[in-house]
């Protein structure tokens, strides 16, 4: 099967990125692809200088079109250029359908008219130099190398690929041997573009507000210090990756940025964002040069322990200083008579004044939930719940507590989660949210049951700490 040397060819619908690629294969190296703002298709058939067309395209006064002999080459509408039929757009009407040429043509209803611009050629009627685009091409996907002449030529097994600048929707690809001669071309296969097709957009001069738009990685560079304020074209639930080439860029967290810390690049340095519609939330980061990443690693201050008796608390005593967070983790079950919950409360550094302590609890039980207001007591804030004397035996409800920034002056805030099944048929889910209401650093955690008198056998608990590394 054999295809004409000109094809419409849509990019992307909608306004695309300044670097939204295309690409194809025809049958061998050595020719030459222009691409042209789209042009339109004949609407009536004529012999004279009134051409009318379903819409202008991009044509304007003094562009050369080249008419093109529709051809079916199966399912596929192919046009052929016809050179004896390039002609100067002469006038051009004031609604979207018609134009005048400079010389009469023998033209059919159907055809296409390839807009080539205002050609640069002695007599582009005759010799063309198809150099009359309106479309920026380049050879790189950042879009800084700009083509010139606009074409590419077709390399070993006759493949092509290129970018296209800001706003281009649609091209009409023309195909010409070295000499400029429009190729009918076996096969002429489109590969309809994607963001899959480059994945990897570079810049040597970011600047402040750089382009992520249909991108997952961005390789940045600045031609001297920049601070980025923003990442323009972004997508609700899009993931970059900005891949820093030098050490020129900063970025800061405000009011497009949520940051762990400010961003000092280096080369080599990754840094992985998440948009949410509103603003850039860091993911992670390398530190540049060794390909590393910042984790965030848990260390066991206490292992999992195991009560062997009864308990009337949980104790933490001496926590090290040397982390950023605290995560407690309880396997727990209160002997609290008569009932199949019980509540669990926490204490920091002994501080028995319930006023020091205040928080919300949500609950659901089964098919109910409620919300309620806590205030502390002598044993502190109850955070969660757990089974008790009641509860099927050997149920145990499982609590996880998480107290950042412990070693802060700030007030402490911390959050619980907690899972309980009570019986076969009942189950009790709940969170928490609590202030300790002091800027000392913890030291101490001390749980309680709030109404129970003990922790039973089997209870477990565990403490860990957690920082940041990079690995």
């Amino acid at each position: 099967m054999s295809y004409t040397g000109v094809k419409t060819f849509p990019l992307l619908a909608g306004t695309v990125a300044s670097a939204a690629p295309w690409q194809a294969l025809v049958a061998r190296s050595g020719y030459r692809v222009y691409p042209f703002q789209l042009g339109a298709k004949v609407r009536g058939t004529s012999t004279g200088t009134a051409v009318t067309l379903y819409g202008q395209g991009a044509v304007a006064l003094n562009d050369y079109v080249i008419f093109c002999d529709a051809t079916a080459y199966g399912a596929a509408s192919m046009f052929i250029p016809n050179l004896n039929k390039i002609r100067r757009v002469s006038a051009v009407s004031s609604s979207d359908d018609a134009i005048t040429i400079d010389a009469a043509v023998s033209i059919t209803a159907g055809d296409y008219m390839l807009v080539i611009g205002a050609d640069t050629a002695t007599t582009p009627e005759t010799a063309p130099n198809y150099d009359g685009s309106l479309i920026s091409l380049y050879s790189d996907n950042a879009g800084q190398t700009a083509v010139s002449p606009k074409y590419l030529l077709t390399t070993t097994g006759g493949s092509y690929i290129g970018w296209t600048g800001a706003g281009t929707k649609a091209v009409d690809l023309l195909i010409t041997n070295s000499s400029g001669v429009p190729q009918i071309v076996d096969p002429f296969v489109a590969v309809i573009p994607n963001e899959e097709v480059n994945q990897i957009r570079t810049y040597t001069a970011a600047g402040a507000t750089p382009s992520v738009a249909g991108f997952k990685t961005v390789k940045v560079g600045q031609s001297g210090g920049v601070t980025i304020t923003n990442l323009t074209g972004g997508t609700i639930g899009q993931q970059v990756t900005l891949f820093f080439t030098d050490a020129n860029t900063t970025i800061a967290s405000g009011t497009n940025f949520a940051l762990n810390s400010g961003v000092t690049s280096a080369s080599g340095m990754l840094l992985t964002l998440l948009y949410d519609g509103t603003k850039w939330y860091e993911v992670s980061r390398s530190t540049g040069g060794g390909g590393s990443v910042t984790a965030y690693v848990e260390t066991e201050l206490t292992q999992w322990t195991t009560l062997s008796g009864s308990a009337a608390n949980i104790d933490f005593t001496s926590i090290s200083q040397s982390y950023t967070d605290l995560i407690v983790r309880l396997m727990i079950r209160s002997d609290r008579a008569g009932n199949n919950t019980d509540a669990v409360d926490i204490k920091f550094n002994n501080d028995s004044t319930g006023a020091n302590y205040q928080g919300e609890f949500l609950s659901g039980t089964t098919n109910s939930a409620s919300a309620s207001r806590q205030t502390g007591g002598s044993t502190g804030l109850s955070v969660a719940t757990c089974p008790a004397a009641t509860s099927t035996s050997g149920y145990f409800g499982y609590v996880e507590i998480e107290i950042p920034l412990y070693t802060s002056s700030k007030l402490k805030t911390f959050i619980a989660l907690a899972g309980n099944p009570m019986d076969s048929s009942t189950t009790n889910a709940n969170q928490a949210m609590g202030q300790w209401l002091s800027t000392a650093a913890i030291s101490r955690i001390t749980l309680t049951p709030s109404a129970g008198s003990n922790w039973i056998t089997g209870t477990s608990y565990q403490l860990t700490g957690r920082t940041s590394t990079s690995v």
